[in-house]
């Protein structure tokens, strides 16, 4: 079985998750740009493609949060300040290194 410690494949998955946290911070203020503009849908998928990348890049409470935002938009609901809250607050400061398998 090949070895993905220490890898190019790795350095490279470190790479990309690296990048996403980084320009994360924009994801997060274009949605609530629309949430304060009253852009109801454009805001439900900003939210619905954070959820969706931020598993995919490994960062599960980000993609929770923003998925919470998303159905609460989808059910016709006003989004409250926790819930931007959590959002911002899951948003990763620095992307750890990735974990390949053991």
């Amino acid at each position: 079985m090949t070895e993905l410690r220490d890898s190019p494949f790795e350095a490279l998955l470190a790479a990309e998750r690296a990048a996403y946290a980084e320009r994360i911070h924009i994801r997060i203020a274009e949605l609530e740009g629309y949430l304060e503009a009253g852009h109801v849908e454009e805001a439900r998928r900003v939210a619905h493609r954070l959820a969706g990348s931020a598993g995919t890049y490994g960062f599960p409470a980000l993609g929770g949060a923003a998925r919470e935002i998303e159905v609460t938009l989808e059910n016709g609901s006003p989004i409250d300040e926790p819930m931007l809250r959590r959002l911002r607050e899951a948003c990763p400061e620095s992307a750890p290194p990735f974990r390949g398998a053991p």
